[in-house]
């Protein structure tokens, strides 16, 4: 019931993937805005999750969570956890910084016996 090693989760792919459409949809902005970066987090799961579908992970269900918050001198923990297969689920996870902002985009893919 194992994925084939050519349809594995790859960890560092996805996380390239991910890292690319950060720095994409970031490009413009120069400032951190709660109206937009909420609507944003939204965009960026859904581009991140299409594109990682395009890798053709058979048989993994993906779940993809972005978190925006501004950088006031504080600091964040992000913690989560699952109950999986360490065998063949796995997760990415990023962090982008851009002036007064921060982005942390996870990345889960659960098996699908």
């Amino acid at each position: 019931m194992a994925p084939h090693a050519d349809h594995c989760f790859k960890s560092s792919t996805v996380k390239s993937i991910m890292n690319e459409v950060l720095e994409e949809a970031l490009e413009g902005i120069d400032h951190y805005d709660p109206v937009k970066c909420r609507a944003l987090t939204s965009i960026l799961s859904e581009d991140i999750k299409q594109r990682v579908k395009w890798l053709n992970f058979e048989r993994f269900k993906l779940v993809c969570l972005v978190h925006i918050g501004s950088i006031n001198g504080q600091a964040m923990q992000i913690v989560s956890r699952c109950l999986w297969n360490d065998s063949v689920d796995s997760f990415a996870s990023t962090c982008f910084k851009k002036k007064d902002m921060f982005v942390v985009a996870l990345m889960f893919a659960v098996y699908k016996e």
